[in-house]
C-alpha cells in the first residue's frame, strides 16, 4: 500500500468517525431538545387554557352554566360586566321574642361600588379575545376543543365543561424532525364533562 492510498484511507476513517460521532450526539440530544421544546410550549398553552378557564367561571357566575363554544364566550365578553363589590362586616341591635330582650346580630353588607367590562376586568386593557379561540403554535389553524353539560350529584345539577388542545396539534410543525418522539395520545385539559372539577390534568 503506498502513501497516498494509506492517507486517503485515515482521511476515510476520520470523516467516518466524524458522521458517527455526529449521529451520536444527535441521537443523545434530539429528545433533550424536544423535551425542551414541549415544555415551553406547554406552558404557553397551558396559560391560554387558564385563561379561556377564567372567561367560563366568570360566564357560568352570571348564567349558572358554562358556555359550549367560543361564539356564546364571546358574545358574554363583549356586553357582560364584572361586578366589584366591597364587603363590610356589622351588627345590628334586634328584640328577641324568646328572651324578652335586646340582642346583637352580626352581618354582612354587600354593596356593588363599581361594574367593569368582562374583558378588561379579566386580561386587562385592549386584550384580543379572538386569540383565545385558537391553540397556539397552529397559526390560528386549530381550535380548542370545547364543550359543556351538567351531572348530577346528591340531587343537584351542576355545570361541567372541558376544554383540549391535543399535543400533536401543538407540535405539528415539529413532526417532520421529532416525529418518532410524539406522543400522539395526549393531550392538555381543564375541566372535564363528566366530573365538576375545573383543573387542569399537569
Amino acid at each position: 500500500m503506498n502513501k497516498k492510498t494509506a492517507t486517503g484511507i485515515k482521511v476515510g476513517l476520520i470523516i467516518l468517525n466524524a458522521i458517527l460521532l455526529y449521529i451520536l450526539y444527535d441521537s443523545i440530544n434530539k429528545p433533550i431538545r424536544f423535551k425542551e421544546i414541549r415544555s415551553e410550549r406547554h406552558e404557553v398553552v397551558k396559560n391560554r387554557l387558564m385563561e379561556i378557564r377564567d372567561l367560563q367561571v366568570a360566564y357560568k357566575n352570571e348564567t349558572g352554566e358554562y358556555a359550549d363554544n367560543f361564539d356564546i364566550l364571546f358574545a358574554y365578553a363583549d356586553t357582560g360586566y364584572v361586578k366589584i363589590e366591597e364587603r363590610k362586616d356589622s351588627s345590628f341591635m334586634y328584640f328577641d321574642e324568646v328572651y324578652q330582650t335586646e340582642l346583637e346580630r352580626d352581618t354582612i353588607i354587600v354593596r356593588v361600588i363599581d361594574q367593569v367590562p368582562v374583558v378588561k376586568h379579566l386580561f386587562g386593557e385592549g386584550f384580543n379575545l379572538e386569540k383565545l379561540r385558537f391553540v397556539p403554535f397552529t397559526n390560528r389553524q386549530v381550535e380548542f376543543e370545547m364543550q359543556s353539560s351538567f351531572v348530577y350529584r346528591a340531587e343537584s345539577r351542576l355545570p361541567t365543561m372541558e376544554i383540549i388542545a391535543y399535543d400533536v396539534d401543538i407540535l405539528a410543525d415539529l413532526e417532520d424532525a421529532y416525529g418518532i418522539l410524539f406522543d400522539y395520545d395526549y393531550r392538555l385539559q381543564i375541566g372535564n364533562i363528566a366530573e365538576p372539577n375545573i383543573s387542569g390534568n399537569w
